[in-house]
């Protein structure tokens, strides 16, 4: 699945007319810079400041299906798409191209400058099987830009090294990449930080649920096989919210939460329309 700017090819006659416009205008003739480069020039840059917007309403009436390695990484690590029929799978390859054209995706601490597409569209699997079932705002509309560290960082708000952050003001999404890597291939031996942060987005984006408040170690640790030690050495916060670790183990370790707490399995199966998938 290749990531088409659009607004780059609706942009591409402007440039041809201001071109033309410049080359005769400087032979003498006023004309062409009323009426050809200054209409081109501000189409030019309305097109600059809602390139985003142009991007996605074109993703959205014209969807593109995976591509044979996309679809390779999404029958590898996202058991969530094997699970769906047909159509689903469908909805899914939508929603997750829409997603990654709507973030803004930043490296820092890395060797490259842009963040490998394989990362973006892994991160991409978590959010839209956990926003799957929603209409609106399934992209995390409240998180703008996602920022990868490649080890634990520290930020000004939170001056020790962690490995996931979100700022729901500056609309920041902060994960560090060797741990969150680590459970995507292995979620069995590695807490998974992706869910988790994600699941601490989606709980800023829909804050009027009704989110259980029941929530405990005890059932976080019988169901993941970490200890709460392990958990909080790897988040390296000081301060743990149990909603998303709840959620990341909801999501890591499903079938051995329902065994553990299926009261609670059940509540989050509700928050996230999961039963009639």
């Amino acid at each position: 699945m290749k990531i088409h700017m659009f607004h780059r090819i609706l942009a591409i006659p402007f440039v041809i007319v201001a071109g033309i416009s410049l080359y005769f205008g400087f032979d003498g003739s006023k004309a062409y810079f009323t009426y050809g480069l200054t209409p081109a020039v501000i189409a030019l840059a309305i097109i600059y400041i809602f390139n985003k917007e142009i991007d996605l309403w074109y993703q959205e009436k014209f969807p593109i299906r995976f591509d044979d390695l996309e679809l390779t990484l999404a029958q590898k690590y996202s058991p969530f798409y094997n699970s769906l029929n047909k159509e689903q799978k469908l909805r899914f390859e939508q929603r997750l191209y829409v997603f990654l054209s709507s973030k803004d995706f930043t490296a820092m601490g890395m060797e490259a400058e842009s963040v490998p597409h394989d990362l973006k569209f892994v991160t991409g699997l978590i959010v839209v099987e956990m926003t799957f079932n929603e209409e609106e705002k399934f992209r995390l509309d409240h998180f703008d830009h996602i920022i990868f560290y490649k080890h634990p960082f520290p930020t000004p708000r939170l001056q020790f090294l962690h490995t996931v952050e979100t700022d729901a003001e500056d609309g920041v999404i902060i994960i560090a990449m060797d741990y969150f890597s680590a459970a995507v291939n292995d979620r069995v031996h590695f807490y998974h930080t992706g869910y988790h942060i994600m699941g601490e987005a989606f709980v800023h984006q829909f804050n009027t649920y009704d989110y259980p408040s029941d929530l405990n170690w005890e059932t976080i640790e019988k169901s993941t096989g970490f200890t709460r030690d392990q958990i909080t050495g790897v988040l390296g916060l000081k301060h743990i919210d149990l909603l998303p670790v709840t959620i990341s183990t909801f999501f890591a370790h499903g079938e051995k939460m329902k065994e553990v707490n299926p009261s609670l399995h059940r509540e989050l199966e509700d928050i996230f329309h999961r039963r009639h998938i």
